[in-house]
């Protein structure tokens, strides 16, 4: 072994890790894989964390399923896309671990979140529920593709309907809410009929 090198590649003069390149796709996608599986379970206890790194983990498997369908319809360009998207969640994955969001004290956020809460009260949960009601039903009138739902066509398919909301915010945090509503499950579990 020559001075500088080791098991997984060089180590340049300030010491960081150079690993290769992957040379096809299919390698890329399963060190990628690997990876994200490696990362994927949480190490802290920073609730922020948490609710990030689940936010980037989801958008990963996303990825990783368009990568591979991509790929299969011999689409290389986006599917080598999707790859790095995967990428840079699972760096973010990587950076994350054990990480602990800065605030000067733990009680302030907790509080600011409960003064922000009660302001809205009840009529603001009701609203939110009218609007995931309506974006459930605009989904739903929609034909059902081909071979039924998936969640990467229902996705496209609220995006596709939210970018039409003005001012709509949380999509990520709504969508996972979208998809715990039994008619939207009902819907993802259906073969279309023809």
């Amino acid at each position: 072994m020559v001075e500088g090198e080791h098991e997984y590649g060089l180590v340049d003069e300030d010491g960081w890790k150079v690993v290769r390149t992957p040379k096809s796709f299919e390698e890329a996608l399963v060190h990628l894989h690997e990876t994200l599986k490696e990362k994927t379970p949480n190490k802290t206890n920073d609730v922020n964390t948490k609710f990030l790194r689940g936010i980037r983990i989801e958008h990963a498997h996303e990825m990783l399923q368009l990568a591979i369908e991509a790929y299969n319809r011999k689409e290389i360009s986006h599917a080598w896309y999707f790859l790095t998207e995967v990428a840079e969640c699972v760096g973010f994955l990587v950076g994350s671990e054990g990480a602990i969001y800065p605030r000067e004290n733990d009680t302030d956020l907790r509080s600011s979140l409960s003064k922000a809460g009660s302001k809205g009260g009840k009529a603001k949960g009701e609203n939110a529920q009218k609007v995931l009601e309506s974006i459930a039903q605009k989904i739903l009138a929609k034909q059902t593709p081909k071979g039924g739902w998936t969640r990467n066509l229902m996705r496209k398919e609220y995006n596709q309907v939210t970018g039409e909301l003005p001012d709509y915010k949380n999509a990520d945090r709504k969508w996972r809410a979208l998809l715990k509503r039994d008619d939207i499950q009902g819907a993802l579990a259906q073969p279309s009929s023809g």
